[in-house]
């Protein structure tokens, strides 16, 4: 783990952690790439498991008894670089929506840090707020 990585998982620096990373599409057409880091000690074995077809949290929920159940996030405007625009098939300086989640368990203890870059042209962020 880099100091930002192991800051958020709650590491030393130079922990071990799984690095995971997913291109994600809807309708065959790439719509988020995402990067997921986490705490090897807890989730050992995940690298060896298949991620392809089926679900992170529902993995670890059934193998490691952990159920992540609250996120911070963070969503910022960015432009892709030349790499990221690569991914999508589109020009560098696409616009992206980019997002950055730490994510709890029932303990408060962190499984997951998280970015994700989703296609400006094809994605639309929907919040809802209660007073």
């Amino acid at each position: 783990a880099d100091v930002a990585i192991a800051a958020q998982l709650g590491l030393p620096v130079g922990g071990r952690v799984i690095l995971l990373e997913r291109l994600r599409f809807a309708d065959d057409e790439p719509l988020a790439y995402e990067v997921v880091h986490l705490p090897h000690s807890r989730f050992p074995d995940l690298p060896a498991m298949d991620l392809a077809n089926s679900s992170l949290y529902e993995l670890l929920e059934s193998r490691y008894g952990v159920r992540p159940v609250y996120a911070e996030e963070s969503v910022e405007a960015v432009l892709m670089s030349a790499q990221e625009a690569q991914l999508f098939g589109l020009a560098p300086g696409a616009p992206a929506l980019l997002t950055r989640r730490v994510t709890y368990d029932e303990s408060n203890t962190v499984v997951e840090a998280a970015m994700t870059l989703y296609r400006g042209d094809r994605y639309r962020m929907v919040l809802a707020r209660r007073r």
